[in-house]
């Protein structure tokens, strides 16, 4: 467990992990890279990313954007294999484009809410559980709001959301 206790990494991690199938992981990265996908800081925490999307059948990003320089980081995976990016409105207009253009469900998230951009539509109702760490920055009381909206405006969603403070 990392000092800061907000994630756990290394060989129990992985073993555990192996016991479990997993329909939709939901991610975050250190950073996002518009030319390369989502990179990480820590190494073993990108592996156990990289484990965590093999045992999925869908992966979701939930990351605040950052730009960062692909040199200085370990490649957790590329964007186009994350079926939905949900991240804020930091993330540079011809990224919102290029992404679109990659048909993946999008949703951006910020003061200047933009909303959802769906490019598929479903039939199927769905139990979603968000746990925010915190809510100390304006960033994560926008995802929480953004995903409220959403699954209020889909009207086929139930919402469990926890939060620590």
């Amino acid at each position: 467990m990392r000092p800061d206790g907000t994630s756990v990494t290394g060989p129990i991690s992985e073993r555990t992990l192996s016991a479990f199938h997993i329909k939709t992981a939901i991610l975050s990265a250190t950073g996002i890279a518009l030319e390369g996908g989502l990179y990480e800081v820590d190494i073993a925490e990108a592996e156990l990313k990289r484990k965590i999307m093999a045992s999925a059948d869908s992966v979701m990003a939930l990351n605040r954007f950052q730009q960062v320089r692909q040199s200085r980081f370990d490649a957790v995976c590329a964007l186009n294999q994350i079926a939905h990016l949900y991240t804020d409105d930091a993330l540079p207009r011809p990224g919102l484009s290029n992404c679109s253009s990659s048909r993946r469900v999008h949703g951006v998230c910020g003061r200047q809410y933009r909303g959802v951009h769906p490019h598929q539509h479903s039939n199927s109702h769905y139990r979603i559980g968000f746990g925010n760490l915190t809510e100390d920055g304006p960033f994560y009381v926008d995802v929480r709001r953004g995903l409220e909206r959403t699954a209020h405006q889909a009207g086929n969603i139930d919402l469990i959301v926890a939060t620590t403070g």
